[in-house]
């Protein structure tokens, strides 16, 4: 069988091609491996600093005193005055309490005998307008001389003074002179026109006069009645206190 010239040229081009193909592998486009590639992993965003955290703001406060305008004006709360009265009662209270601590104790006194002995029965009547007696206050009382417990109160609480302190006022509109004083554990109004005697007559009629004041004597309103009665049963027994 007669061969073709180029017959042996065609064999070697096909075996070189197939060492090739074994050689070597499988070529892909260009366009098809870009395709192919993982796409890159997405890119963290690095971490944002954390801030300090900032105070809360307080509210402002108004000041509780401040001044404008040459004025001083004052803020107070509702608890701020509630406090302030209360610490105001408070320290009323101790003033008064330290008041009735430091008070001056009365002038002592040494009570007078029980008047005149075996004179009897007294016959009351009327008040000697002619009776000499000063009406001026006198400045203090003297050392040794007798004056006449007008009357006693019931004991030493403010109302018990309160009483008293009406009965001196009433005393000296009507020209007698006398003090609120505390005798044992009493209020007592207490004369200031003074005697050598508890026992003279004139200290008798004063007496007497004593006790028409307090017959015509009208408490004021809330205060309670007393008689400045100088009797025990039906004689005069007037109490008359010496000043030591």
């Amino acid at each position: 069988m007669a061969k073709r010239k180029d017959s042996a040229a065609l064999f070697d081009l096909i075996s070189k091609a197939r060492a090739e193909r074994s050689g070597t592998e499988l070529g892909v486009p260009g366009w098809f491996e870009r395709g192919e590639q993982a796409a890159p992993a997405p890119s963290t965003p690095p971490p944002m600093p954390r801030r300090a955290a900032e105070p809360l703001a307080r509210p402002s406060r108004e000041p509780m005193a401040a001044t404008a305008d040459n004025r001083l004006r004052l803020s107070l709360s509702y608890a701020t005055c509630a406090t302030a009265a209360m610490g105001l009662i408070v320290l009323l209270g101790v003033v008064f309490w330290l008041g009735r601590l430091t008070a001056k104790p009365g002038a002592p006194v040494e009570q007078a005998g029980l008047g005149p002995k075996g004179t009897g029965p007294v016959q009351l009547g009327g008040v000697d307008a002619n009776a000499s007696q000063s009406t001026t206050m006198p400045s203090e009382r003297v050392k040794g001389k007798y004056y006449l417990i007008i009357d006693r109160m019931k004991d030493q609480t403010e109302q018990d003074y309160l009483d008293a302190q009406a009965i001196v006022e009433y005393c000296r509109a009507n020209g007698q002179p006398a003090t609120v004083e505390r005798h044992g554990s009493r209020y007592i109004v207490w004369s200031m026109t003074p005697f050598d005697s508890a026992s003279s007559e004139e200290a008798m009629n004063f007496a007497r006069r004593i006790e028409q004041l307090g017959r015509e004597y009208e408490a004021p309103r809330g205060r309670n009645k007393y008689t400045f009665s100088q009797h025990r049963g039906t004689q005069l027994d007037p109490s008359y206190a010496r000043l030591k």
